[in-house]
């Protein structure tokens, strides 16, 4: 897996002895300066922040930093998709980075510059990092960005609506983490290509142009990482609605239910929601779902995406689910347990 280097002085001083020197701790906060994170915000509010950037501990010292920090920070130092999806478990995180693929391509269109910082490829989805600059100040006088992402898997293009989560890297530069799942029997091996391309920038006014990407990448890794539980579950539900479970795969950085949902009426709203346990009793639940009507037919393929990535020894989930009542806006359950389990 190529990894971005790190600086040589701090590479050295730490293969030496793993004690920084007054000098390593001087050049650590000397590049964290400037690079402190302003906010984080999410287009979509169901989606979880679970990015614990080490340089938002480091800067909670008030720029005072320890040798403990240093050595901290240097042991536990992720890249952003891995930070984006792992929170906590940092034998997952270790998994998920193995993965990910340093890219590091950029086009300058406009005033605009783009890089495609890293991309990963799973059993569940493609998920890339993009750091946009402009020459301009974000918010003087233009506002945050964002882009038009089209995401193409040896020229496939993938339908899913981009899940994105984005935050200010500094006053000219915007960090997004994005991901898209695969499309329906979309089954991967070996060395895929990935072209991200782009072709708006959500200034004021719009910035319209052409920053296309493509890469190659190998999934083997990823699919070492999977596991899955391929067990048809038929479940009908109080209301009269008819769930069908055919997969359940988790990755390093999520787990995500595939269902076929066939609706009792002919109903415009959606609201369904899983929750319950692991097998190491922590508590389970949807950080949301993505739902497309199948041509033609009266049923849609539902994606539920559990609430951040598994820990690395769970094996078995115990879920319900449950519906929004639009009275009390409290979810009931409409539906008996079903248990996964993972290999």
């Amino acid at each position: 897996m190529v990894k971005e280097p790190m600086d040589e002085l701090l590479k050295e001083a730490l293969k030496a002895d793993k004690i920084p020197s007054e000098e390593l701790n001087a050049s650590i906060l000397a590049q964290i300066e400037g690079k402190t994170v302003v906010k984080r915000k999410s287009l979509f509010p169901r989606i979880i922040v679970v990015a614990a950037s080490v340089l938002l501990v480091v800067t909670a010292f008030g720029g005072t930093l320890f040798r403990e920090h240093v050595e901290a920070m240097m042991e536990h130092l992720f890249g952003s998709i891995t930070e984006t999806y792992v929170t906590g478990d940092v034998q997952k995180k270790e998994l998920a980075e193995e993965e990910v693929y340093r890219i590091n391509q950029l086009i300058n269109r406009q005033g605009i510059g783009i890089a495609l910082e890293e991309v990963l490829v799973d059993a569940n989805k493609v998920a890339y990092c993009l750091k946009i600059h402009s020459d301009e100040q974000w918010g003087v006088p233009l506002e945050h960005s964002g882009a038009d992402c089209h995401v193409y898997i040896n020229g496939e293009l993938l339908s899913g609506q981009p899940v994105s989560l984005g935050w200010t890297a500094d006053g000219h530069t915007e960090t997004w983490v994005e991901e898209v799942s695969l499309n329906p029997g979309m089954e991967l091996n070996g060395n895929v290509e990935v072209a991200v391309c782009i072709d708006k920038v959500h200034t004021v006014p719009e910035t319209n142009d052409h920053w296309n990407f493509k890469t190659v990448v190998n999934v083997n890794t990823a699919n070492r990482h999977t596991m899955r539980d391929l067990t048809t579950t038929e479940m009908k539900l109080k209301n009269g609605d008819l769930l069908i479970l055919h997969k359940v795969i988790a990755t390093s950085t999520d787990c995500k239910l595939y269902f076929t949902y066939r609706p009792a009426t002919n109903k415009k709203d959606f609201d369904i929601h899983f929750e319950g346990v692991d097998n190491l009793g922590n508590r389970i639940t949807d950080s949301g779902y993505q739902l497309k009507k199948i041509k033609g037919k009266k049923k849609y393929h539902l994606v539920v995406t559990v609430d951040g990535a598994l820990k690395h020894n769970v094996n078995k989930l115990v879920l319900n689910p449950y519906q929004l009542d639009k009275t009390s806006y409290e979810y009931y359950p409409v539906g008996e347990a079903f248990s996964v389990t993972l290999r």
